[in-house]
């Protein structure tokens, strides 16, 4: 994908070919278009566009791009970024200016054409994908049993793909294992292919008894026994359930208490305890019924079941597994809780000895909701993991499966474990050859996911289709490998990590996924649907395949009539059948098909002529004629959906043909036949559905959708339309024409299908057949996107939970499904045979409604993973997104060697041995991880060289991480048994007082170490505890001191010793590092070579990584050779934290272990791609870790929500996905790495064309919403100039802590020993904080001065002749008649240059002198321009001339030497007053007398400060690697309102030519007084990034102001924002621009301005006298502001203003500004109010006269306004006063007049001062008494006023007030004003719309909306504003702090002169000044000033593009 900084127009051209260049660059591209230039207005429009593009280019090119239309598509995000052009919806580009955007898109056309970018659409549907399975990466691992495990049967399962074979000790018996175990090693050897083995241990087994005779009917309600066998003969019967005696299901039994739920069979039937008699008998309610059988499982899932992990069956089954020869992969432990039922694995393994090369990797199995709460510490212990979505669904709920999974997954990868995802995956292949598409799709998006391997279970031990079932998943998961990369991540740019934070939406009624059920016998009748509908139907599908016999008559109007009673809205969908192709009938039995053998196929002769051997026939129908027909040798035909399959050998005739059986099988009749190859011509709708089309449209009311099988092309669709016609349905009654998508013809004449449609249905089934049941995923997320894109309602259909036709639960595979078809974007789920015709209707559609609502409750936060879809129709016209749905048909990339995403490795048993690390290696290992936690015995010492010798013999680059284990919080140990914890006990929780302080009834201690101490500490009432992984919860009830708590018990349980401790609301306060990681963190930074990473767990905050940082510094580790920094995330705080923490990382895990058990396990799958993407914009690598492919450390293939999890975070942008378990304890280390290389290599391979989220449909409210916020991802630097101010030692720290980036170290300012001091003190705190900041030493140049002053300043006045010249001895000094300069090289090379006529200007242009007379080269006679009061040492710019001296001085020689020989090198070195290359030169000759090494030069930077640098900048660039827009000097000379055009050239220029740029001078020069930035400068600072700059530099605000910090906090700030939404606007100078231009002569005539200068009025302008100077100063509006309307100004004003206008022939206009609502605090009852950080006050409305604003209470007096500003607030409000300088924020309300606020931003607080409440939409008239009365005053003025605005408006109804005014005055419409609203509330933003509808004008008001919306996100706000009422032909005048600087100083900063310009560029019509007029001491030159600058803006206005594009 294209970022903005790969879419250089001028490096792409330079790429193209010569003879290209040379044509798009040529006059005759020009003449071309013009050619297609209909209008002759320079603009292009639709195909003539792309026309004119492909004649411009030479044919060859043109032919090339015209072969190859899959490739040359332009990004969309590219070209709309840029032009505006080709935004989504749009049907082609609209409007272009050339020749710019032609060169762009020439150039971009050719480069991409070259790199052969591939593009999506739906024709790729029909493409084989990757079919060579060698370059498969996910494992298959297949369970063995009696189906698989004979000699004969395991080479097969070999040769069909297996890579893992799993041995369940359930099933170990009678001598199988130890014959099966030889025969896997031979056959594997003899075949060459690597085959690992993965045993599973049993595990506790609990499950019900025998039956005592048939199986017990379990009825809803009844209450029975539930208990332990007392003998032989207590078996179940009616009344009674018994459990055999085992130590487990004693403890089962034990554990349960009244409440808890048991599950049996799955969770099919249900009881809940209501009475426990004793430890072994119950008595349970039945609240899910059944028939019970032998033997069937129970599942507890509120319970732990205190009893081992390992039965003695499984330690006998482990010590068989663990002395096997060779050693087995994989050991798997069933029912683990927590990682210490690991440990009694790793003690059998210790108990045998067994060496650790020899041990299997240890794979836990996760089905226990427990095993999710204690992840970290099982995962700790673990070198794989297996998702077992088994019993895991059962205990955690079906539909929270899929998001657990992915948790699971990605938290094992990131801990570098082997992941494994089992249970349900293919399960309908235990009796089906072939799977369903719910589980295709689900193992699909399993692979996306990231899992290694897929496993089977009954699939391959017990099925009729092992061989099948492993094909079956080999070739789905190598399908999803190949597309993965297609799919974008899902987080949008604007997403904050935190908000992982929030709970999801689990309200029903909140739905929009409609629920589409199918009606048949099991769902029509009159009892059944109320019910249906009940459960959540929405759409009832009628299936005109069953429409007979009166049914649909009668169910249709009793469908109309239950919902109405219901009050739902319920709508139906009638389903024609289509054309149905079957084989006949049978003449005898069915019929065997032998693969080879040939056959005939043709058309029944007659009625004979039947099925039998040799013969296979169909009955003469057209459409059947009509498929043999189009058959020709060749075509193959599946029969029965691809059970069977033929192909042609000969075409007989046109009904006979002969067939060779490809796939054979045993034939019976009417088995369906596909032809997926051929376009059947025959038409879409047959008699009977003509017949069943007339029933469905004459019902009433009208059907809403009507489907139409067998859709191939839009003339299909066509058919049905010409019934309607026919029978002259109306328009409002016709349903929604509703294509099936089933044949692969549709994806090729998509775009004619969709013309004709309003819905569209992915129907499954049929669409499986052809294309292939693997493809069907993809091609289901190209059809979702492609019609969402159209506008169309998507259904998903066929096979969505196809088990609950015989099954009360679906399948884990069908919840993931359908949960992925809503992320995908589909708007209806449908149920077929599961509501139509199976046992459970209602059960069904409650499923697929909770489904979809766990989907839906993260959506709205997820972009869709499949982007724009090319509209084939319409390529030539538009540039598309590089994405379409032919994508589905392309063979992807299968390379490995250009796999970019790691695969991280846990070493353990399994892997770490001499024989294993190659053969990981090998397998696809690319980081090792040494987990610390196991640390111990030599074992890194041994693995570390290992690993490094290895690599290099191999020739692999193979890295090493290093993961600290962090700190433990366990509680302590038990005085005696478990304590039993009881649902609202109140216990004490505290540190141990003594070692004989342990765990008891009434008390929980925990040991006294730093950590624990600080937990406790930490605590507060409300705080929540986790004890054992959430299992048990606590919650403190009060804190009793900092080491003791009181706690009430919120979910109780039996508490065992040393179980975890999880705070999760809680930032602890203790060390990151524990003296354990201290000394691992230390063995690691020795080690050599040094380690590439180091993990740091438990981390919160930034500080944590400090303290592996000072370790580095603490054992000196040279920079080169320490390891990155990666945080694991794993707490809630480190979300909150997480830009702190990236700007100390340089990568970062994603644990997903322990961040689900603080988190909640269903929001870490958000979580997750929220992490991802915000690690990935701050530049760090990213780990996913834990449970990737778990289920492979037993299984050797990864399950499909494996595969589908890892590549999903391939797609969200993760760098590298870890194996936990899966490598170092799992039986399959290798095929894990192979699994997740091979998963990863796919996801890529499509990647490339998926684009992230583009804002094109941006809306003007984005202004209101919060943009990116982490400092760590700005890519902007802050230049900080050093000075007094913020150079001490004390100062640097807190700068680089601001922000800093670069320290400018100012060579004027070189004395004393300031920058011997301050050079080491930049270096040692940069290290020590962690920090890159770099150094720009800044030679002064040459200096040009007047000297001293003889006496007093001297005056210069207008007119006079004075001397100027050289000092002739130190007595000829500055007095009047006579200006002096000292003599110095450079001075007298100024007066010797200067002649009659030339300019001087002096103290930056405030005094003006030219020259009349020179005298000689030292004396000059000069006449005063422009005077002023000249005081000694002001600076003299002389802009026309080029002085001749040397860049250089001597004092910038000897500032050079001493910067060049710092120690380290310093980064940058500026050059002053460059005007030419040789400039440069001196500085070069300098190093180059040095010796000074290449490596330790630093970059030359030109400052660009005279006119002369534009002319001569190609010579300065082509000698500099940075280059500053020195703004003062270049102000002066080049004249102020002429820069800001030539700071965008220069930052152009010098970015296309590869430099860092900086903007510099005057930036946010109001902070050197002010704590905060004017709007106009924060806009300049913004504009300045927005043009490409690098970097914004501070002078006198760091250097010497008063706030320095607060100032780099600011540009850092203002940087970040802009950023954000950089990419929403697009580049604003053309390709042809040149820098020159900056230099042409400024427009000086005012008459040919157009953007209005609007003058506010007050004591400084308003007299008789000031009135006409205004106007001939340039005012074009006057402003009559009504707050100050008083004693008989405006009546007296007003008169004048159009008497002047009149005499002096002006057209001037007025504005009258109503003052609107104010908010105001009220009167001091003493002196200023100090509010301090902390306090709480009173903050109210005055309860009378005397209740006054004074210590601890603010008041507001009693308005209207004020009173429903109090009134409005709630807890959590915050109140801004005196323009944001202060904060409060509502902690308590007291009443509608009285609140308790507390100060979360002090200051001192004095009387009137405004208070702004940014969140709340204030519930008054937007006019007061005040405004009613101003308003009507203007309204009655003669001639009328102009305009009148309206303050506060912040929606349309606030506009009304003013028009319902005119309308009780009469004023008739010629007379009205127009209606101008001020902008100044963020609900205005919201409400846009409705205000722009009532306006004729629009003032952005920038001063309340930059304290409402935050000043940082007022640019952007007023760009979009501007646009937006520009759009809608408004008047727009822009306002506030336009150049405030002028109330004080007769000259503009330039940043407000480049804002003001900025402004007149995004479209304003007006800008107003407000006190700079009113009340400045300098109005006339403020409207000079700015009438100046817009004038300027104006004249360059046609070389600029808008920034901005459509607003909608």
């Amino acid at each position: 994908m294209y970022q903005r900084e790969d879419v250089n127009v001028g490096k792409l051209l330079k790429r193209l070919p010569k003879a290209v260049r040379s044509k798009v660059q040529s006059k005759e591209c020009w003449t071309i278009f013009k050619k297609y230039d209909a209008f002759q207005r320079e603009k292009l429009e639709g195909s003539s566009l792309w026309k004119a593009l492909l004649e411009a280019l030479p044919e060859s090119f043109a032919q090339a791009i015209l072969n190859n239309q899959y490739g040359w598509s332009l990004q969309q995000d590219s070209v709309h970024a840029f032009t505006g052009c080709g935004r989504d919806g749009e049907p082609a580009v609209s409007f272009i200016k050339f020749p710019e955007y032609v060169k762009f898109t020439l150039a971009l056309i050719l480069h991409k054409y070259s790199v052969h970018s591939q593009v999506l659409d739906c024709k790729m549907a029909l493409k084989p994908q990757e079919l060579d399975h060698s370059k498969r990466k996910t494992k298959v691992v297949a369970s063995l049993g009696p189906a698989s495990w004979s000699e004969e049967m395991i080479p097969k399962m070999i040769e069909a793909g297996t890579d893992i074979f799993r041995l369940n000790c359930s099933h170990r018996r009678g001598g199988d294992f130890e014959r099966v175990y030889p025969l896997i090693r031979k056959y594997s050897k003899l075949l060459g292919r690597r085959v690992e083995c993965l045993g599973d241990l049993q595990g506790p087994k609990f499950r019900v008894g025998e039956l005592e005779g048939e199986p017990v009917p379990l009825i809803e309600g009844e209450v029975v026994e539930f208990g332990i066998c007392k003998d032989d003969n207590d078996l179940i019967k009616p009344g009674r359930i018994t459990m055999k005696p085992t130590k487990e299901q004693l403890a089962l039994v034990k554990a349960c208490k009244v409440g808890i739920d048991l599950l049996i069979e799955d969770g099919i039937m249900k009881v809940t305890v209501v009475e426990k008699l004793s430890d072994t008998e119950l008595k349970v309610k039945i609240i899910r019924g059944g028939k019970l059988k032998a033997r069937k499982g129970v599942n507890v899932p509120d319970c732990e079941i205190d009893c081992a992990a390992l039965t003695e069956k499984d330690i006998e089954d482990a010590e068989y597994l663990l002395q096997l020869d060779p050693p087995v992969e994989y050991i798997c432990v069933s029912f683990a809780q927590k990682a210490q039922d690991l440990q009694e694995l790793i003690d059998i393994m210790d108990r045998l000895k067994v060496p650790a090369e020899k041990r299997p990797k240890i794979c836990p199995k996760i089905e226990k909701p427990q095993a999710l709460s204690n992840i970290e510490g099982i995962i700790e212990k673990s070198q794989a993991l297996m998702v077992a979505r088994g019993d895991l669904g059962v205990e955690l709920e079906l539909e929270r499966v899929p998001f657990a999974q992915k948790l699971l997954i990605a938290r094992a990868k990131k801990a570098g474990l082997f992941v494994i995802n089992a249970t349900q995956m293919v399960e309908s292949m235990i009796e089906n050859p072939v799977p369903t598409r719910a589980e295709v799709t689900d193992l699909q998006n399993a692979v996306f996911d990231g899992a290694d391997a897929v496993m089977l279970s009954g699939e391959a031990a017990s099925g009729k289709f092992p061989c099948e079932s492993v094909r079956a998943e080999a070739d789905a998961v190598l399908e999803a490998e190949a597309v993965r990369d297609f799919l974008k991540p899902q987080v949008p740019h604007a997403a904050v990590v935190d908000e992982a934070n929030k709970p999801r939406e689990l309200d029903d009624s909140k739905r929009k996924t409609k629920v589409v059920a199918s009606l048949g016998p099991a769902s029509w009748s009159e009892e059944m649907i109320p019910k249906m509908i009940a459960a959540g139907t929405d759409i009832f599908r009628l299936n005109c395949s069953h429409r007979r016999g009166g049914d649909f008559e009668r169910v249709y109007p009793l469908i109309r009539k239950t919902a109405k009673e219901m009050g739902k809205d319920v709508i139906c969908l009638g389903d024609l059948q289509g054309p149905k192709f079957r084989v006949g009938e049978l003449a005898a039995d069915p019929v065997e098909l032998k693969n080879g053998e040939v056959l005939e196929f043709g058309i029944c002769k007659d009625d004979s002529d039947l099925i039998r051997p040799g013969r296979i026939t169909m009955k003469p129908t057209l459409e059947q004629n009509a498929l043999v027909k189009a058959c020709k040798p060749g075509t193959p035909l599946l029969l029965e959906d691809g059970i069977m399959e033929v192909k042609v050998v000969e075409k007989c005739s046109e009904t006979e043909l002969k067939v060779e059986v490809v796939r054979g099988g045993k034939l019976k009749a009417r088995k369906g036949v596909n032809v997926p190859d051929v376009e059947i011509d025959c038409a879409a709708l047959t008699s009977k559905d003509i017949e069943d089309a007339e029933f469905l449209l004459q019902l009433d009311p009208p059907i809403e959708y009507i489907c139409v099988s067998f859709a191939q092309k839009g003339q299909d669709l066509q058919e049905l339309i010409d019934i309607m016609d026919r029978l002259k349905v109306p328009q409002e009654k016709r349903p929604k024409i509703c294509p099936k998508i089933e044949k692969p013809q549709a994806f090729t004449n998509i775009e004619g299908i969709i013309a004709k449609s309003q819905a569209l249905m992915v129907a499954r089934g049929d669409l499986g057949v052809e294309l292939g049941l693997n493809r069907v995923p993809f091609a289901q997320k190209l059809l979702i996107q492609r019609a969402k894109q159209a506008g169309l309602f998507v259904i998903t259909a066929t096979q969505m939970v196809e088990s609950m036709i015989e099954n009360p639960v679906p399948t884990r595979a069908e919840v993931s499904d359908v949960m992925n078809a809503i992320w995908d974007g589909s708007d209806a789920v449908m149920l077929s045979g599961e509501a139509a015709s199976g046992k459970y209707p209602c059960e069904a559609v409650m499923a697929e409604a909770a489904a979809s609502r766990e989907a839906e409750s993260v959506k709205h936060r997820l972009q869709q993973a499949c982007p724009f879809v090319a509209i084939d129709g319409h390529m030539p016209l538009r540039p598309p997104k590089a994405v379409h749905c032919g994508m589905a048909l392309k063979r992807q990339e299968t390379d490995h060697s250009k796999r970019k995403t790691k695969v991280v490795a846990s070493l353990g048993p399994a892997s770490w041995s001499e024989e294993m690390i190659p053969k990981m290696i090998e397998a696809g290992t690319d980081i090792f991880r040494l987990n610390c936690s196991h640390r111990r015995g030599g074992d890194f010492e041994r693995v570390y060289p290992l690993i490094r010798k290895t690599a290099k013999e191999l020739g692999k680059q193979v890295e090493c991480l290093g993961d600290l284990q962090g700190p433990k919080f366990r509680v302590g140990e038990l005085a005696a048994d478990p304590v039993q914890l009881k649902d609202g006990e109140v216990f004490e929780f505290g540190i141990c007082k003594d070692d004989n302080d342990l765990i008891r009834p009434g008390r929980i201690t925990m040991k006294p170490t730093i950590e624990q101490n600080a937990l406790v500490k930490a605590c507060q009432p409300g705080t929540p505890l986790l004890l054992e992984d959430g299992i048990m919860e606590v919650k403190v009830v009060e804190k009793c001191s900092e080491t003791e708590l009181k706690v009430k018990v919120v979910r109780g349980g039996k508490l065992k010793a040393r179980k975890g401790v999880n705070v999760p609301t809680v930032q602890i306060d203790c060390a990151a590092l524990t003296e354990k990681d201290v000394e691992d963190a230390e063995f690691l930074l020795k080690l050599e070579p040094p380690i590439e990473y180091i993990c740091v767990s438990f981390v919160q905050k930034a500080q944590d990584l400090q303290e592996l940082i000072d370790i580095m510094d603490r054992l000196q580790i040279p920079q080169e050779r320490r390891p990155k920094i990666c945080p694991k995330i794993e707490k809630p705080q480190a979300l909150t934290n997480i830009d702190g923490i990236i700007t100390k990382s340089q990568a970062l895990m994603v644990a997903r272990g322990d961040l689900g058990v603080e988190l909640e396990l269903e929001r870490v799958p958000f979580a997750q791609k929220l992490l991802i993407r915000r690690a990935k914009d701050a530049g760090l690598f990213v780990i996913n870790a834990t449970q990737m492919v778990e289920s492979m450390i037993e299984q050797p293939v990864p399950t499909r929500a494996e595969v589908s999890d890892l590549q999903n975070a391939v797609w969200d942008g993760a760098d590298a996905v870890m194996l936990s378990g899966e490598a170092a304890s799992g039986k399959f280390p290798c095929e894990a790495v192979r699994a997740e290389a091979d998963a990863a290599l796919e996801a890529e391979s499509v990647k490339h064309l998926l684009v992230p989220q583009v804002f094109d449909d941006y809306v003007v409210e984005e202004g209101n919403k919060p943009r990116e916020l982490d400092d760590g991802k700005r890519k902007t630097k802050v230049v900080a100039s050093l000075g007094p101010s913020s150079w001490s030692d004390e100062m640097i720290q807190k700068m680089i802590l601001a922000g800093t980036d670069i320290f400018r170290l100012n060579c004027s300012h070189r004395r004393g020993g300031d920058f011997e001091r301050v050079y080491p003190l930049i270096r040692k705190h940069s290290k020590e904080l962690g920090v890159t900041v770099q150094c720009l030493g800044d030679l002064q140049g040459p200096k040009f001065r007047v000297g001293e002053l003889a006496g007093d300043p001297v005056e210069l006045k207008n007119g006079d002749v004075l001397e100027f010249g050289i000092c002739k001895d130190d007595a000829d000094t500055i007095k009047p008649g006579r200006i002096t300069m000292k003599p110095t090289t450079e001075q007298n090379a100024l007066v010797e240059a200067c002649k009659v006529g030339t300019v001087l200007l002096i103290e930056d242009g405030l005094m003006e002198v030219k020259v009349t007379e020179k005298c000689s080269n030292t004396e000059l006679k000069v006449e005063v321009l422009r005077g002023g009061k000249l005081k000694a040492r002001k600076g003299v710019n002389v802009p026309d001339l080029e002085i001749n001296c040397a860049a250089l001085t001597s004092k910038d020689i000897e500032d050079a030497e001493f910067l060049l020989q710092l120690d380290p090198p310093i980064e940058y070195i500026c050059v002053s007053f460059v005007q030419k290359g040789q400039d440069l030169q001196e500085l070069i000759d300098i190093m180059d007398r040095l010796k000074i090494p290449a490596e330790r030069r630093p970059k030359i930077c030109p400052k660009i400060e005279k006119p002369q640098a534009l002319t001569n900048i190609d010579g300065i660039i082509a000698k500099s690697q940075a280059l500053m827009v020195a703004r003062g000097d270049l102000g002066v000379e080049l004249e102020l309102e002429r820069v800001p055009f030539a700071q965008k050239l220069l930052i152009r220029k010098a970015k296309d030519a590869g430099l860092f740029v900086i903007n510099a001078t005057q930036m946010v020069e109001s902070m050197i007084e002010n704590p905060v930035p004017t709007r106009a400068e924060v806009s300049d600072l913004q504009n300045a990034i927005w043009d490409g700059a690098d970097a914004v530099m501070l002078s006198g605000e760091a250097a010497s102001g008063k706030f320095p910090c607060e100032s780099v906090k600011a540009e850092a700030a203002a940087a970040l924002e802009a950023e954000s939404v950089k990419d929403l606007l697009q580049v604003r100078l053309p390709l042809d621009y040149c820098c020159d231009e900056g230099n042409k002569p400024r427009e000086l005539d005012d008459s040919k301005r157009r953007t209005k200068v609007v003058s506010s009025l007050g004591p400084a302008s308003w007299s008789e006298e000031m009135i006409p100077k205004m106007i001939e100063a340039g005012t074009d509006i006057f402003r009559l502001n009504c707050s100050h309307r008083r004693g008989g100004d405006f009546e007296r004003v007003y008169p004048l203003i159009r008497k002047t206008a009149k005499e002096m022939g002006k057209k001037v206009e007025c504005l009258g500004d109503l003052q609107g609502p104010k908010f105001r605090v009220g009167e001091l009852a003493g002196e200023p109010v100090p509010l301090q950080n902390g306090d709480i006050l009173e903050f109210g409305i005055c309860v009378d006269d005397n209740d006054n604003i004074r210590p601890g209470r603010i008041t507001m007096k009693p308005t209207l306004e004020q009173n429903a500003l109090v009134k409005g607030c709630q807890v959590g409000t915050t109140l801004l006063i005196e323009d944001g300088i202060m904060e409060v924020v509502v902690t308590e309300k007291i009443s509608d007049t009285e609140l308790k606020v507390q100060v979360t931003r002090g200051g001192k607080l004095k009387a009137r001062k405004g208070v702004n409440v940014p969140d709340i939409e204030i519930d008054c008239a937007a006019l007061t008494v005040k405004d009613i009365e101003d308003a009507e005053f203007l309204l009655q003025l003669d001639p009328p006023v102009e305009y009148i605005c309206v303050s506060f408006a912040q929606k349309a109804q606030d506009l009304q007030e003013l028009i319902d005014i005119m309308n009780r005055l009469q004023i008739p419409p010629e007379r009205r004003p127009k209606i101008c609203p001020k902008i100044e509330k963020p609900q205005a933003l919201t409400n846009i719309d409705g205000i722009i509808e009532k306006s004729e004008a629009l003032m952005v008001a920038r001063g309340d909306l930059g304290v409402e919306l935050g000043l940082n996100r007022v640019p952007f706000a007023q760009k979009l504003l501007i646009r937006k009422a520009k759009d809608a032909g408004l008047f727009v005048i822009t306002a506030t702090q336009m150049v405030e600087s002028m109330i004080e100083a007769p000259v503009p900063t330039r940043a407000e002169v480049s804002d003001l310009c900025n402004a007149v560029w995004d479209g304003t019509d007006a800008v107003m000044l407000s006190g700079e007029a009113a009340s400045g001491k300098y109005p006339l030159e403020a409207v000079m000033a700015e009438a100046a600058a817009v004038r300027e803006a104006e004249s360059v206005e046609h070389r600029m593009l808008p920034a901005i594009p459509v607003v909608v």
